[in-house]
């Protein structure tokens, strides 16, 4: 009979063995090199949120950009301290507080900074338009965008707005989000912040004992174009975007924390 030798091995099971572990290794490169750059990422933006308390910004008396609700126009230039007097939440009216968030953000105590429900609403309004004509943008990411955020638009901003909005929300309670914002936005008339709104357009503070409904109506209805919706030039307008944001605030009252 003829002598055979030993089996002879495959080299093909060794092969993928060796090509699974360096598969393995390079994931975890991966794996390792993705969370280093996030943990970065998130540190850097988180070390950013101080800066956006009103009260620095304006210390500060740097120039700024204002822009409207879509995000897509430029409405002012804040250059230097401005004609803005900071107030404290409880300078502040509810009714104002209410009737702004019913018709800039109606789920700004349901998301965390970014609504992602919000943003497919606005691409849905917008397709079914063929123009844009809802924003998907959170008061949190409008403040943001208003103190922070530079004027270049690009995905890299938009990606940091909302990853800054993102870290606010763990840092900040709604009420202060709400407060600061109120005493950024642009109303028109060369009014920034709600107090100085109130002060321009009916010659009285915005806080509860003296901001009616109708006015807290009225000053809503404003930032998301202070131009359009100005009641000193353009009264029409504004009296249909008053009336269209009564009916708004009405049929969509916010759900606000018990606590």
């Amino acid at each position: 009979m003829p002598r055979t030798g030993p089996p002879q091995v495959s080299k093909k099971p060794r092969r993928r063995i060796r090509k699974l572990r360096l598969f393995g290794l390079l994931l975890i490169l991966f794996i390792l090199g993705s969370l280093s750059f996030t943990f970065g990422l998130v540190t850097s933006i988180a070390s950013e949120v101080p800066s956006l308390d009103p009260a620095r910004l304006q210390q500060r008396e740097v120039d700024g950009y204002v822009y409207d609700s879509k995000g897509e126009r430029i409405l002012a230039v804040l250059r230097g301290s401005q004609s803005r007097i900071l107030v404290p939440s409880d300078h502040i009216a509810p009714l104002m507080k209410q009737a702004i968030v019913a018709i800039e953000d109606k789920r700004f105590y349901e998301h965390r900074g970014v609504d992602v429900h919000g943003i497919m609403r606005a691409v849905w309004q917008d397709v079914r338009n063929k123009r844009v004509v809802e924003g998907g943008s959170t008061i949190t990411q409008q403040f943001v965008k208003n103190t922070y955020v530079k004027s270049q638009r690009s995905i890299s901003r938009k990606l940091k707005e909302a990853a800054l909005a993102w870290q606010l929300e763990q840092r900040w309670s709604k009420d202060r989000i709400l407060t600061a914002y109120l005493n950024t936005i642009y109303f028109g008339n060369g009014a920034y912040g709600v107090q100085q709104a109130a002060l321009t357009y009916f010659h009285h503070p915005a806080d509860p004992e003296h901001l009616g409904l109708a006015e807290a109506a009225l000053l809503a209805g404003i930032p998301s174009d202070p131009a359009r919706y100005d009641p000193v030039t353009n009264p029409k307008a504004w009296h249909a975007r008053m009336t269209s944001a009564s009916r708004t605030r009405e049929a969509r009252r916010p759900t606000s924390p018990t606590t």
